[in-house]
């Protein structure tokens, strides 16, 4: 992630099976706590969700 973004660098986990991709907040107005997950399934299903 650039300098001064506003979301650390993201983690990535995964297998053949299942990706997840979180990001979490870095800088104000953002805090820790502030994440956004998304993961992707090898049967085609995807999703989302978020904590503020």
């Amino acid at each position: 992630m650039p300098g001064g973004a506003h979301w650390a660098a993201p983690s990535f986990a995964g297998n053949a099976q299942l990706i997840t991709i979180l990001m979490s907040g870095s800088l104000a107005p953002l805090v820790g706590t502030d994440s956004i997950w998304l993961w992707l399934s090898a049967d085609g299903t995807s999703g989302s969700s978020s904590t503020f």
